[in-house]
């Protein structure tokens, strides 16, 4: 509920995170995991509980690899498993890290179940997203 707490627009926004979280899975990593590899199918978004994941962006024109730290309040990987693209970086644990997985089948599942809730969900991550690049 913090990572999003700036960008819900419900009324109630305890039952609308309360509805979300039973398709999230809780997954522990240890330093050094990897969790997706640049160039695979994306399979799920992560949300950063405790810890840090690392991204390495390799690009074929031969510049330097960039890195991104991202820290616990984090939503990793949503791009890519929203629009069913693949990973554009890898990702692996900094440091030893509690995530929260949604599976894209979770996700679909969501937008079966609860149409509503799953509509405004990646309505939230999108705004997230676009707030975070902006700033």
């Amino acid at each position: 509920m913090q990572t999003f707490s700036g960008y819900h627009t419900r009324e109630n926004p305890h039952e609308f995170f309360f509805q979300v979280m039973p398709y999230f899975t809780p997954l522990l990593v240890s330093e050094g995991d990897t969790i997706w590899t640049q160039g695979e199918e994306a399979d799920a978004m992560y949300l950063i509980e405790s810890g840090c994941l690392r991204a390495t962006y390799t690009y074929e024109d031969h510049t330097e690899p960039l890195q991104e730290t991202m820290v616990a309040g984090t939503l990793a990987g949503e791009m890519s498993a929203l629009s069913g693209t693949k990973r554009n970086a890898t990702a692996i644990a900094e440091r030893n890290a509690h995530l929260w997985r949604l599976s894209t089948e979770a996700l679909d599942r969501l937008q079966r179940e609860r149409p509503d809730v799953a509509k405004d969900f990646i309505k939230l991550v999108l705004k997230g997203e676009s707030i975070t690049r902006l700033s």
